[in-house]
């Protein structure tokens, strides 16, 4: 996740990302480790990421957390935080929250 990463690392990122979380389901206790690994990258380098990384991985936390493999409150808690990053569509993934 450098600044300069080049789009076809990202869009395999992207496609690794949603693989992951679209079978986490299947194995739990893994997929409650991938969902912490990409909060933590959220809160961490959010705000130097790409727009579509971002948007990419604030889906799958919101994903696992409809599957309940990440707690609610700090996926909430999260989101918030994810609001100072000058990223209008991002907050749109908020939203996706609000139906849980």
């Amino acid at each position: 996740m450098q600044p300069n990463m080049n789009p076809t690392s990202a869009e395999s990122l992207i496609e690794l990302v949603n693989f992951l979380q679209s079978v986490a389901v299947h194995y739990p206790a893994e997929g409650q480790v991938v969902g912490e690994k990409l909060k933590q990258l959220l809160e961490q380098k959010a705000e130097g990421m790409d727009r579509a990384l971002r948007a990419s991985f604030s889906k799958a936390v919101v994903s696992l957390t409809y599957r309940r493999l990440l707690p609610v409150l700090e996926v909430v808690q999260l989101l918030f935080d994810l609001v100072k990053c000058a990223d209008k569509p991002l907050r749109w993934v908020g939203c996706l929250l609000s139906t849980v």
